[in-house]
Formats: C-alpha cells, sequence, structure tokens
C-alpha cells in the first residue's frame, strides 16, 4: 500500500501519484505476486487481498480530453514564447504543431527538416505546410500550416543549430540527449512525454484545475480532433487529416461529442 501511494523514490518531493501510475503498479504487482503463487514461493497473492476501496481506480478507455478552461489556458501559454531560449522556441513550435495539427505521438517525433515545405510570399521563403509521410498510405499527407504555427517553426529554426549536435542531424525538433534511444538527434518517447506533460500541468494550474487524468501529447490530439468534428467538420475529413485509414479511429471519442455530431462517428468502416 505504502509503494502504490507514494510510487517510485525518484520522484519529486510532494509530487502527486496519478490513479493511472498507481493501477498499472498494482497490476504489476498482481501478476508478479500471482507468478510467485503459481511457482509455489508464496502462500496467496497478496494484490488481490486489497479491499476494493483499496484499489487504485480502473482506467477509463475512453479518450481522455482536456476541459476547455485548461485548453484555453494552453493556447495563451503558447500564443508566445516563455523566453528567446533555444529550447523553449523548440517546444513552443512542437507544441504548436500538436495543438493545431492533431500531429500523433510518433509524427511529431519523426519530423526532419525536410519535412517543412516552404514558399515565397513578398521575397520571402515561408514555413507553409508539413509533409507526413507515415508507414500507412492514410499516414501520408500535407498539412497546411496555420500562421501561428509557421511562424513557430520558422523562429525555431533560426537558432535551431544552437541545439542540435551537428549540421547533419536531420530531426527538425532535434535534442543532444535523444540519440541513445533513436534516429539521430530525434527526441525521445519520453523527452516529449516530459514536454507536453510540463505545459499541460502549468496550463492547469494557470487555470485552477487539476491537470488532466493523462497528461501526454495523445489528450493533447484528441482534444484537437474533438474541437474539429464538434465545430461541424464531417468526420470523413477529420479522419483525413489525422491520418486515420477511416471513421471508425474516431469512435474512442464518441463520449465528448455533441449529440448531433455523435451519430456520424459510427464503429464501422466508410463504406460498410
Amino acid at each position: 500500500m505504502r509503494f502504490l501511494q507514494s510510487g517510485p523514490t525518484s520522484r519529486k518531493a510532494g509530487a502527486k501519484v496519478s490513479d493511472i501510475t498507481r493501477r498499472r503498479y498494482w497490476r504489476l504487482l498482481e501478476r508478479i505476486y500471482e507468478y510467485a503463487r503459481y511457482q509455489g514461493w508464496v502462500a496467496n497473492n497478496p494484490a488481490k487481498a486489497l479491499e476494493e476501496v483499496d484499489q487504485p481506480p480502473k482506467e477509463d478507455h475512453k479518450g481522455a480530453i482536456m476541459t476547455p478552461a485548461v485548453w484555453e489556458a494552453l493556447q495563451r501559454l503558447l500564443a508566445r514564447p516563455e523566453s528567446d531560449d533555444p529550447v523553449h522556441l523548440r517546444n513552443q513550435a512542437l507544441l504548436l504543431c500538436l495543438t493545431e495539427l492533431a500531429l500523433t505521438p510518433m509524427e511529431v517525433r519523426q519530423l526532419s527538416l525536410s519535412s517543412v515545405l516552404f514558399a515565397n510570399e513578398a521575397g520571402q521563403q515561408r514555413a507553409q505546410a508539413l509533409q507526413l509521410d507515415g508507414p500507412g498510405p492514410n499516414q501520408r499527407r500535407r498539412m497546411v500550416l496555420p500562421a501561428n504555427v509557421g511562424r513557430a517553426i520558422e523562429a525555431w529554426m533560426l537558432v535551431r543549430g544552437q541545439v542540435a549536435s551537428g549540421p547533419d542531424v536531420p530531426a527538425l525538433f532535434c535534442t543532444g540527449q535523444g540519440a541513445k534511444n533513436g534516429a539521430k538527434g530525434e527526441m525521445t518517447s519520453v523527452m516529449l512525454f516530459y514536454v507536453v506533460g510540463e505545459a499541460i500541468k502549468l496550463a492547469a494550474d494557470m487555470a485552477k484545475q487539476d491537470p488532466p487524468v493523462r497528461l501526454g501529447p495523445q489528450i493533447v490530439r484528441n482534444t484537437r480532433l474533438v474541437m474539429w468534428l464538434n465545430d461541424c467538420v464531417p468526420a470523413s475529413q477529420v479522419a483525413i487529416w489525422a491520418g486515420l485509414k477511416n471513421v471508425k479511429g474516431l469512435y474512442h471519442l464518441r463520449e465528448h461529442l455533441n449529440p448531433e455530431v455523435r451519430i456520424t462517428v459510427k464503429n464501422v468502416r466508410d463504406d460498410e
């Protein structure tokens, strides 16, 4: 029980352990003890002996989204960079790609310099779109950049050389610490989760609300997809923007949709 309540010892002092983390630790302990019981090392499984009230709450597998207040606070945070520090400029551009384009965590991590498409405007080369080249045909798409996202990417690219470990690093949102676990200079999934999670927690604090139950990039994507749908963008178009095979990929978000929109998101393929 003490372990479930406090979490790993490396956590910051006073940091709250989320219900999701507690549930996953409990499930891990349950499986370890069940294996030990099967091997005859212990007589019973103490994890299963916990009263229902003491067990961490079950995970809600519906797509989690941010509350409107936290989302608005996050938008205010991203309206301008925290400072001129290169890492802050990188994080602002990265977060805007998530909030405005609903990219997947893998997509934003694998963006390269060649993913940014430029066009001439009044004699200047401006960032106009992102070319996404995922493994599936629906994941290969071109996303037009809203003006604020284009400006943020341009500002980051001006100082990117101060962060990249060398001129041959291809990752757009590079980091000198991410080369060990993936392509050279590519941000790891853990680093991405941290960047997004810290921004969401700060936004929740600004909104005077508890942080969402999930803090990673997926909740940002879910929130943007729900906003598009509730703004009456056809579900088929949202599926295309999201790189999904069909509307069925949006079904987990139905509980967050307006009633008139919900009926358009079905748990079947578009051609059924």
